[in-house]
């Protein structure tokens, strides 16, 4: 399990056909992660991977000019957020995980709420 692996925190984040979390040990990225190897309930797994490809969707909707809603990405960085929360309700005591599109990324998700 990756848990096991000296892993300091993971962030997340988005990037196009990945799953959107990243992990880092102290000297810096080690990379993007498949959620599966964490060992997360399926619910949880789904709904990020589904927050990933409504960023991939909407970048290619703002890029074709088909909509450039504030709205709407409001609505998906608050969603991030709540799920960046409740992957460290998940990983509580193993790793620290940190949201990309905080004020503060470099802060815990914890430290923000």
């Amino acid at each position: 399990m990756l848990l096991d692996q000296g892993l300091e925190r993971v962030v997340v984040d988005v990037d196009y056909g990945a799953d959107p979390i990243w992990a880092f040990r102290s000297e810096g990225v080690v990379g993007n992660l498949d959620l599966d190897a964490f060992g997360l309930e399926t619910q949880l797994v789904d709904a990020l991977r589904s927050w990933a490809r409504d960023w991939e969707s909407g970048v290619a909707a703002v890029s074709a000019g088909v909509e450039s809603s504030a709205d709407r990405e409001q609505r998906w960085r608050a969603m991030g957020r709540t799920l960046a929360n409740r992957l460290q309700s998940a990983l509580r005591g193993h790793l620290l995980v940190h949201y990309a599109f905080d004020a503060d990324p470099e802060s815990p998700v914890w430290d923000q709420s």
